[in-house]
């Protein structure tokens, strides 16, 4: 039988021991949506959290699926009561909404083919909504074949004048706290936070050079301000790895176009934000009413925004967008020159030089500005047409208590023509 670390250690992906040594069974690739379906079995009970960390590794290791599902199965005798636990995590990954009233929870035998779960913070009434008794029945059937009949007892219900009521309130809300400044401090999808990596992105606002992980622009996550919607929430995925098929996806990106639109019934906007993280690009559409929409009236070009929502196929973009349920705005690590003799750049090239630059005159007399340079030179290829931009710009600078030469230089290209006789 293969190893499920031997299909992967090609690829270069790190493994829990325990789990790198489970038998693979089958081996199923969803094509349309690319979902990779992996069945294991293990004679050993497996941390549901190396189950996903192995999970996400696999999907980083750039294999040509979008998402991989690995499927545990173990011998009837393995089960144990104590693996309850590891159980409840893989469920409330399923629903959410069970968070918290599991917490301090005991699975207990009653009988041969019947479980009982011991509450101990009461929320019976969400466990039979949600028809947990019969998601946990399933769950074990599927990886170890027992069917159980599942029962509840304990602190099923609590009453609101109940000291320990009142304490799980105050703590739900200490915990519900401290998760939203995760969320805003912990964004990147598939990141290894660090006490010191993250202390780093919390402090880091500045860079001279870009390089190594700031090669690319960054976002400072401490500075994530909600706009549009509830909280932005999810990990942040690159936008190159957006698919009609992805689902709910969270991405940031440079504000590079928009357009706002009004519905003939003149009540709703249709707002598309064309926005770019530098791995790729995608439209952000915003259909709501001019009302709810008002907010999103400073967002213009180039602005920073983070964006959480469901990516699908428009049949009238003719690509895949997605269809914004929030939108916050957040700052970018800033580059800047802090030396203290500043260069001169002799040789820049505008969009007017044909196939040697895309960045317009006008920003890249503002850049330099900034920098704090105190001359420019354009150098465009036979062309003169950046310099009323350029001359604009420092105009514009000057209006603003800043000073910056810009010198004009053509590059020309010399033909030498003999003519025969």
């Amino acid at each position: 039988m293969v190893k499920l670390g031997d299909v992967f250690s090609r690829y270069s992906v790190q493994i829990d021991d325990l789990l790198s040594d489970a038998d693979v069974k089958n081996i199923r690739i969803n094509r349309e949506k690319r979902i990779l379906n992996i069945d294991i079995h293990s004679d050993v009970l497996i941390p549901r959290e190396s189950v996903f960390e192995a999970q996400n590794a696999i999907e980083q290791a750039n294999i040509g699926v979008d998402k991989v599902m690995i499927h545990l199965s173990y011998a009837p005798e393995a089960f144990d009561t104590s693996y309850f636990d590891d159980m409840v995590v893989a469920l409330k990954s399923q629903t959410p909404s069970l968070n918290g009233t599991l917490n301090d929870a005991v699975l207990e035998r009653a009988g041969e083919h019947q479980l009982n779960v011991k509450l101990a913070h009461g929320g019976l009434a969400l466990l039979k909504a949600k028809e947990f008794d019969l998601l946990l029945s399933d769950m074990i059937f599927r990886e170890f074949g027992l069917r159980f009949e599942i029962a509840y007892s304990g602190v099923t219900e609590l009453n609101q004048d109940d000291q320990q009521f009142v304490e799980s309130i105050n703590n739900a809300q200490k915990k519900i706290d401290r998760k939203k400044l995760d969320e805003l401090t912990n964004l990147f999808e598939g990141e290894e936070r660090t006490p010191a990596s993250a202390e780093s992105s919390r402090v880091l606002t500045q860079t001279e050079i870009r390089k190594d992980n700031l090669l690319y622009p960054q976002i400072i996550p401490s500075t994530v301000k909600p706009l549009y919607g509830r909280v932005t929430k999810g990990k942040l995925m690159p936008i190159e790895k957006v698919a009609y098929d992805t689902g709910r996806a969270t991405v940031w990106g440079d504000v590079f176009a928009k357009d706002v639109k009004t519905t003939r019934s003149g009540d709703k906007n249709i707002i598309n934000l064309d926005i770019t993280d530098y791995t790729g690009s995608v439209t952000v559409k915003v259909f709501d009413s001019i009302q709810n929409c008002a907010v999103l009236e400073n967002i213009k070009k180039g602005s920073t925004i983070i964006v959480s929502g469901d990516a699908e196929f428009d049949k009238f973009a003719g690509d895949t967008v997605i269809s914004a349920r929030s939108i916050s705005t957040v700052k970018k690590v800033e580059v800047v020159d802090n030396a203290e003799k500043k260069r001169v750049e002799l040789h820049l090239h505008t969009n007017m030089s044909q196939m040697d630059a895309i960045t317009e005159a006008g920003a890249l007399v503002r850049r330099a500005a900034e920098f704090g340079h105190k001359a420019v030179a354009i150098t465009d290829h036979g062309v003169a047409q950046a310099f009323p931009d350029a001359m604009n710009a420092a105009e514009g600078l000057e209006r603003d208590g800043k000073e910056l030469v810009f010198l004009i230089v053509l590059l020309a290209q010399y033909v030498f023509f003999f003519p025969k006789f």
